[in-house]
């Protein structure tokens, strides 16, 4: 992680947020064109720059001269938005770098989404930053300044001018369409926004650069934002690691969710990697905020977005005067992770001497309707609860009831957190000034116990990083010597798939652990073998060209002596020629059988925006039905490993299924660095690695790699 001391490099968009002067390349005097709106706009938000309309019809549009083109300008131009058609935008942006523009947001569509013309000439568009012209775009539809009403775009949104006001938080979109959809969204809850950036087909200045540089803003105090793809995974992980260095927030929402690669894959871990799994799983390594939808971005800006950071912890209370909402309220914290015990038997007696006798003393705390009456019972009772020090955070459920009363209700709940850890606030009741009150004290308050609880559990693991920092990366000798050997065996390999014993020889050079076993071409060498290994084995079908061998019956276990060897090894060539006919066979691999307390999945996948990533979770042949599985971003240290394990059921199975041992569960978490280290040095050679199952042994006896299947790259 960069020092704070030393930012790293940061985009200039000074010239988009706070030009001095902008030419709009492409104006128009016709209301109904597009071209006319952002002169309009900059009026309404009361842009105080210069301001140079051009068009090559020349004249005038709305009292301002319409200068021909950029050279006819007479003094300086820091921002240009480009409305012109396609065909004309590269022209005006050469025009652009000639007179000494800082920045061009191209508004126009029909580039790299076109074809190869498209795409040629967006990157033209990226070479303008070596001469000093940033360029946001193609395709998008510009920024917002509600500081100093430098608005550069034409969304319809800005006729809204009135319900604009300044706030805290930096939105960044690649999609305009979403980020202005954001926008009107936050603008009718009340929410206050610094800044606007939409990104578009990011030809230069990308999501990453544009959020990056809004989190280096005073003002700013949360980014949020929505992206579609990641074009440079190192300057996403650049921003995540000054989000940690400045203590800001970096709230994020991804669409484009497909299947790893698009394709079918040939292994489980491959299958298993859409749904934007990966992308979740760098998101926890890295310590970025993942929302699931725009509701859920918008309640954790503006959540981040106060004065200080909520910290909820795992120990919940629920005061409330509705009984019902608060039943909901407990539901909601149950599912998201949160425990709600009971108060302390002094703490109990306080409630009591304080609440009506018909209220509920436990945990929710139900102060009943009489807190509608008493102006200060709400704040007595969450003082007990503070006093009481079996609690991380509190949550009130506020309902209708409190229409009327709610700047009151409003104000002794900033009042009371003072008095406990962390306040959180579930507020069903219509918007207000009361809400208002909240936010400002930097109260988190959503409208509904669902919605709540899991912004909750995300502050909870935003803030848990930050206790902790970013994961150590792992080192390991000898990796050219590694290197050299896999090349070896990698070349040895017919097709891009190898069999399960070439897989495993890669493993071993990185000392991972694996079954004892040998390869047998025929039945007499089978039998050899099992004799040295000793029974009962396993015996399994070897070929590059068959990946999953159970399907076809290639899997034959607990052979307990040389006849059952024999046997089995006829039947498995058999199977072979039956349902693999023109497949070249290795032979029979002759395996120890291994039995543990449990078993797990762990594969690699290489990610095409992110890279290879660690996938983990339960094992077996029901894993792809299953789904229960978790990524991280290579390479990882074995605490990065344990917290990737939690994220899946084998959090609850190492402690032991049905009354069997407790798993080794240190012995999990070393192999899954391990293979972390092995998979990012194997990056430009591999782009699959599937472990599965990995036999997992009792406490302090290790795990074991019993089945291996590995894709190297074309």
């Amino acid at each position: 992680m960069p020092d704070a001391a030393f930012p790293p490099p940061v985009a200039d968009l000074s010239a988009f947020l706070e030009p001095a002067s902008v030419a709009i390349i492409g104006a128009s005097g016709d209301p109904g064109k597009i071209g006319a709106r952002p002169l309009r706009y900059l009026r309404k938000f009361g842009f105080a720059g210069a301001i140079y309309p051009v068009n090559p019809r020349g004249g005038e549009i709305d009292g301002l001269a319409c200068h021909q083109d950029m050279a006819d300008i007479p003094g300086p131009v820091d921002l240009a938005i480009v409305v012109t058609a396609a065909e004309h935008v590269m022209a005006a942006l050469r025009a652009c770098a000639l007179k000494g523009v800082r920045g061009a947001v191209v508004i126009s569509a029909g580039f790299g989404e076109t074809g190869e013309a498209g795409r040629a000439a967006e990157a033209e568009m990226a070479s303008f930053a070596a001469r000093g012209m940033r360029v946001l775009g193609p395709n998008n539809q510009g920024t917002v300044n509600l500081i100093t009403g430098a608005v550069m775009g034409f969304n319809p949104l800005l006729e809204w001018v009135e319900r604009f006001r300044p706030g805290r938080i930096g939105l960044v979109s690649q999609s305009s369409g979403i980020g202005f959809g954001l926008l009107g969204l936050g603008l009718e809850r009340g929410m206050g926004f610094a800044h606007l950036v939409t990104t578009g087909n990011e030809a230069d200045l990308s999501f990453a650069d544009s959020a990056l540089a809004l989190l280096e803003r005073e003002e700013v105090r949360v980014v949020a934002g929505a992206l579609e793809g990641v074009k440079d995974v190192a300057a996403l992980r650049r921003l995540a690691e000054r989000s940690h260095a400045l203590g800001k927030p970096v709230v994020v929402m991804k669409g484009a969710t497909s299947r790893a690669g698009g394709r079918a894959a040939a292994s489980h871990t491959g299958s298993l990697a859409g749904g934007g799994a990966v992308f979740s799983g760098f998101c926890r390594q890295h310590g970025l905020v993942e929302a699931p939808g725009m509701d859920e971005l918008l309640d954790l800006a503006q959540a981040f977005s106060g004065p200080r950071l909520p910290r909820p912890g795992r120990r919940v209370a629920i005061a409330t005067g509705t009984g019902g909402t608060a039943v909901l309220m407990a539901d909601a914290l149950e599912r998201a992770g949160f425990e709600m015990p009971g108060p302390s038997a002094e703490t109990e007696a306080a409630l009591r001497r304080t609440l009506p006798a018909i209220a509920s003393f436990g945990n929710p705390i139900d102060m009943t309707t009489a807190n509608l009456g008493n102006r200060s019972l709400f704040l007595e009772t969450a003082r007990i609860l503070g006093a009481d020090g079996g609690y991380d955070s509190l949550v009130t459920v506020v309902g209708p009831a409190v229409t009327k009363s709610g700047v009151d209700y409003a104000r002794q709940i900033v009042a009371a957190a003072e008095d406990v850890p962390a306040m959180f606030v579930s507020w069903t009741a219509p918007d207000g000034e009361g809400q208002a009150m909240l936010r400002e004290a930097g109260i988190p308050v959503v409208p509904s116990p669902q919605r709540l609880a899991p912004l909750m559990a995300l502050a909870a693991a935003r803030a848990a990083f930050g206790d902790r920092g970013p994961a150590a990366r792992p080192a390991l000798p000898g990796r050219e010597v590694r290197l050299e050997k896999a090349r070896a065996i990698l070349a040895g390999a017919r097709g891009l798939q190898l069999a399960e014993h070439q897989a495993k020889a890669l493993c071993a050079l990185w000392d991972l652990p694996v079954t004892r076993e040998v390869l047998a071409p025929d039945a007499p060498a089978a039998v050899a073998a099992a004799e040295r290994l000793g029974y009962p084995v396993a015996l399994k079908l070897q070929s590059a060209e068959i990946g999953h061998k159970t399907e076809i019956g290639g899997v034959l276990l607990n052979l307990a002596d040389a006849t059952a060897v024999a046997e089995g090894t006829a039947r498995l060539m058999e199977a072979a020629r039956r349902h693999a006919p023109g497949a070249v066979i290795d032979g029979v691999l002759v395996q120890e059988m291994v039995r543990g307390a449990g078993e797990a999945i762990v594969g690699v996948v290489d990610d095409p925006s992110l890279g290879p990533a660690v996938m983990a979770g339960p094992g077996g042949i029901l894993a792809e039905i299953v789904e229960d599985v978790a990524f991280r971003l290579v390479p990882f240290d074995a605490a990065e490993a344990a917290r990737l394990r939690e994220e899946t059921r084998l959090s609850r199975m190492v402690g032991g299924v049905r009354g069997g041992p407790a798993w080794d569960a240190e012995a999990l978490d070393a192999l899954l660095a391990r293979v972390s280290v092995m998979a990012d040095e194997l990056r430009d050679l591999v782009s699959e690695i599937d472990l599965n199952p990995v036999i997992i042994r009792p406490q302090g006896e290790g795990a074991v790699i019993v089945d291996a299947l590995l894709v190297r790259k074309s």
